[in-house]
């Protein structure tokens, strides 16, 4: 017999986190969804976490870098299997793009270099999505 002083969560709205896909969101769906939202180039991380714009060239210090949309995935079956996504546009050529990084211990030096120095919406306590409704 159910404990009547237990909360009924059967109308609970459950929010999604910021930045954290829900359910079976998958690396390609969300790679997907931005390409879909204009963000079509690469960007590639390199040593210290320079980010470079695969289009011009250009390359920006980590603690430059303004992340637009900021996505973490984490793998489901193995927790452990975590990475970043992150949506960007170049300062120098506007061009939209993003870069796919490791996150936690999957994160490369570079990796992590770039991660701690990037403000990202999910930081600043807004939704990190970009007209996703998850």
């Amino acid at each position: 017999m159910a404990d009547p002083q237990a909360p009924d969560h059967e109308d609970d709205d459950m929010d999604p986190v910021p930045g954290a896909p829900s359910d079976n969101t998958t690396a390609v769906a969300e790679i997907e969804d931005l390409r879909e939202q204009g963000y079509g180039a690469d960007f590639v991380v390199g040593e210290g976490g320079v980010v470079r714009c695969t289009q011009c060239r250009h390359e920006e210090r980590p603690e430059d870098v303004e992340v637009d949309v900021f996505r973490r995935m984490e793998g489901a079956s193995d927790p452990d299997d975590m990475s970043a996504i992150l949506a960007m546009t170049c300062r120098e050529c506007g061009t939209k793009g993003i870069a796919m990084v490791g996150y936690g211990p999957r994160a490369s030096a570079d990796e992590g270099d770039l991660l701690l120095a990037v403000d990202t919406p999910e930081d600043e306590g807004t939704d990190a999505s970009v007209d996703n409704p998850a």
